[in-house]
């Protein structure tokens, strides 16, 4: 039971750092603003990375391909029913 109550405290402290902080993904893109492909889950994973914060792809729902420069909300699944929002910047 304790072990269940830490685990959920520490993905809930997770989730919190996760919605802080904004994550930046950079890409090719053409003179329109259109990706030469999208920005996947593996993608964000690395750039997540960088801020020292670590999550599995499959835990990414991304709700429609990204496939332009903007600024894009993904959602995270942290387990236990702990769900935070990323902010991912693409350019």
């Amino acid at each position: 039971m304790i072990t269940g109550i830490l685990s959920l405290y520490s993905k809930t402290a997770l989730a919190v750092k996760i919605t802080e902080t904004n994550c930046t993904v950079a890409v090719n893109a053409d003179e329109n603003d259109k990706l030469f492909g999208s920005v996947t889950p593996e993608d964000i994973v690395k750039a997540m990375k960088l801020t020292d914060l670590t999550v599995e792809a499959k835990q990414i729902k991304i709700p429609r391909p990204i496939k332009s420069i903007g600024v894009f909300d993904v959602k995270i699944n942290l387990e236990m029913g702990v769900v935070a929002d990323l902010k991912v910047l693409v350019f």
